[in-house]
C-alpha cells in the first residue's frame, strides 16, 4: 500500500492532465493525444521505477515491493486511458432535446 499511497498525486495529476490536454485540444478524436501522454507517463514511471529499483536496499525487495513499483509506475498511464474514454462517453452522451 505504501507504493500506491506514494503515487496518488500522481495519479491525481495524471487525471487532471489528461481532462485539460482533452479540454483544450478539442478534437474529434482525440484519442492519439491521451495515448501519447498515457506513452509519456508510462515512460516516465518506468524511469521512476528503474531508480527505485537499481538503489540500493538496505533488505532485498520482496514480490510484494516488486508489484507496488509496477502499479505506482503504470496507474497514471492506465487513469490517462480511464479519463479519455469517460471523457469521450461524456461527449458522445445524447443530449435531450425538449421539442
Amino acid at each position: 500500500m505504501m507504493w500506491l499511497w506514494e503515487g496518488l498525486a500522481d495519479y491525481i495529476v495524471a487525471a487532471l492532465a489528461a481532462v485539460v490536454l482533452l479540454w483544450v485540444i478539442e478534437m474529434a478524436r482525440p484519442t492519439p493525444c491521451i495515448i501519447g501522454l498515457a506513452a509519456l507517463y508510462l515512460y516516465g514511471g518506468g524511469l521512476q521505477a528503474w531508480r527505485i529499483l537499481r538503489h540500493g536496499w538496505h533488505v532485498p525487495p520482496s514480490t510484494a515491493d516488486y508489484i507496488g513499483i509496477l502499479l505506482q509506475a503504470a496507474i497514471p498511464a492506465l487513469t490517462c486511458l480511464i479519463v479519455c474514454m469517460w471523457w469521450m462517453k461524456r461527449i458522445a452522451a445524447p443530449t435531450a432535446v425538449a421539442s
